[in-house]
């Protein structure tokens, strides 16, 4: 029986990680290589994405929870109304109305 080969779409379902992510990753040694099947086509062999993603699953069982990455916009909620691209514009486009009905 031969190996089955994954072809991009596939990869990017099966790992969840993006073309751009998944080359980065390969480029530094941390994701399975490609391997050309044909001209202008490359593919994975599944059984090393399987081994990857076993080892990955792994190891983020180990990981602690601190040692994950923090990001500071994500522990306090954005309060609509008070902060964002978005705010006062409500109050703008309400202004903009009122003086377009006094002008007329």
């Amino acid at each position: 029986m031969s190996e089955r080969i994954l072809r991009e779409p596939e990869v990017g379902r099966v790992t969840g990680l993006g073309r751009t992510t998944r080359y980065e990753m390969e480029r530094r040694g941390e994701f399975p290589r490609r391997r050309q099947i044909g001209l202008g086509a490359v593919g994975w062999l599944e059984s090393e994405l399987l081994e990857w993603m076993r080892t990955r699953k792994t190891l983020s069982h180990k990981a602690e929870p601190n040692q994950w990455p923090r990001h500071e916009h994500s522990s306090t909620p954005r309060d609509a109304d008070q902060s964002g691209p978005c705010a006062g514009r409500e109050a703008n486009s309400a202004s903009r109305k009122a003086g377009m009905s006094e002008a007329t």
